[in-house]
């Protein structure tokens, strides 16, 4: 069941029985996001149990000003996580298996940022649902943050999916790497100019403060900065808040 994952009160009880991403902050909610980690990493055979139950990964990266975790609660329940950190003079998740394509990103685009450690519980690992949401918070941060290039490391089985629904293109692959316990890895960019549109805050972005502004985003065309916002994704059952 839910072992090792705290409850979290949601903003309002508007949210309750829905999937809400949001952005998580403090060292409680960080603990849970590490935990989570652990326990989605060792179900799929990434990385073998640890001591504490926490995944030890990048934790330098945790603090950053730059960086953004975001976790997706289904009843006040942490259920999935994802972490976006904007390029910087640090080390980053990517740099030890894919130093030179990152290098040549990184002259190539004015901005940066690296998506990593996304997990999910093991009894939401077949819901798409869940990762759409979180990527499509990750997508959100891109464009309110001026990021014009994202990139990721995925298991290779993943390419698919995340090309045909996010419009990531492969840059590299490799046979095996030890973040993933040596399984097969792939190497993709998100470039904002050439993600589906779909995914961009558009016809129902509704300031919460004023809850009057109405702003509509052209197909093609990158959407206004947002902040204080609440985006309904899909069919409703879904929140993304800001």
């Amino acid at each position: 069941m839910l072992s090792h994952i705290g409850q979290t009160t949601g903003p309002d009880t508007a949210t309750q029985n829905r999937l809400v991403v949001r952005a998580m902050s403090g060292e409680q909610e960080l603990e849970q996001v590490h935990r989570l980690a652990h326990d989605g990493y060792v179900q799929r055979g990434y990385c073998t149990p640890q001591p504490d139950g926490r995944l030890h990964y990048c934790q330098h990266l945790d603090h950053l000003a730059q960086t953004l975790v975001l976790g997706a609660f289904q009843d006040g329940t942490l259920v999935g996580t994802v972490s976006v950190t904007q390029d910087g003079d640090y080390a980053m998740p990517v740099d030890a298996v894919f130093a030179s394509e990152y290098d040549a990103i990184r002259r190539e685009a004015p901005s940066v940022g690296v998506i990593w450690r996304l997990a999910t519980h093991n009894d939401y690992r077949d819901d798409p649902r869940l990762v759409v949401a979180l990527l499509q918070g990750v997508i959100h941060h891109q464009v309110r943050r001026g990021i014009d290039v994202h990139v990721c490391t995925l298991h290779i089985r993943h390419e698919r999916i995340y090309r045909r629904l996010f419009g990531m293109q492969v840059v590299a692959r490799r046979h095996g790497i030890k973040a993933l316990a040596n399984l097969p890895a792939v190497f993709m960019r998100s470039d904002v100019e050439h993600c589906h549109s779909r995914w961009f805050p558009q016809d129902r972005l509704v300031n919460q403060e004023t809850a009057a502004s109405m702003q509509v985003t052209a197909p093609g065309q990158r959407p206004p900065h947002w902040t204080n916002q609440r985006q309904p994704i899909g069919a409703g059952d879904i929140t993304l808040a800001a």
